[in-house]
């Protein structure tokens, strides 16, 4: 660090430990640039949050903007009889891929819609419309994760691939979305307590 720094040390009788320092910072134009960044270090993430927050209003006001349209009931039923058809209880690799080409065709309509009251105090169509957005997302999510996971575990079922597999070499699903594309990854289960096969309890025969 840049800064001139002087350092008192002087007897206290107030001090019970008898030796104090004080910082004294010269003169500012020695201030190291990193020092003075990372001072200011609170007030960039304030920024960020407030940036955050201003683009998840825009988004959820967006129907405002276009001209009104009609129900969104149609699209609430299509998407209710996709994800029972072909994200429901057995699945298929070609099912799910029509699923998300279908999921993204319903995305496209749904941000197409506008809203004919912009009143924003009890606008249950406008909430309609935000709960369809979530509606959309967590769906695309589920057909993307069930693709990737090519074995059955639980409720996930995939005729194709029946088996479970080791559990052992278990993995779950994270996703993310980054500029309205889904990221996939398998990651493996981490057995931190009992491993498959294992027990806690004692005297088991």
């Amino acid at each position: 660090m840049s800064s001139q720094v002087r350092l008192i040390q002087h007897n206290d009788p107030i001090d019970r430990g008898g030796l104090r320092k004080e910082l004294f910072v010269a003169d500012e134009v020695f201030l190291d640039m990193a020092t003075a960044i990372s001072g200011s270090g609170p007030s960039y993430v304030f920024l960020f949050m407030e940036a955050l927050i201003d683009a998840a209003v825009a988004a959820c006001e967006a129907p405002f903007g276009r001209s009104a349209s009609r129900s969104l009931e149609p699209i609430r039923e299509r998407l209710y009889d996709l994800m029972w058809e072909k994200v429901g209880i057995i699945r298929d690799g070609p099912g799910l891929e029509e699923a998300l080409r279908a999921l993204a065709s319903l995305e496209t309509e749904l941000d197409a819609s506008g809203l004919g009251d912009h009143n924003r105090a009890f606008n249950l169509t406008w909430h309609d419309w935000m709960n369809l957005k979530s509606l959309v997302s967590v769906s695309r999510a589920i057909a993307a994760a069930a693709i990737a996971r090519k074995d059955s575990r639980g409720a996930h079922f995939r005729s194709e691939h029946p088996e479970s597999g080791p559990l052992e070499t278990s993995q779950f699903t994270s996703i993310s979305l980054s500029q309205n594309s889904l990221k996939v990854v398998m990651k493996p289960v981490t057995f931190t307590r009992v491993r498959p096969g294992q027990t806690l309890l004692k005297h088991v025969a």
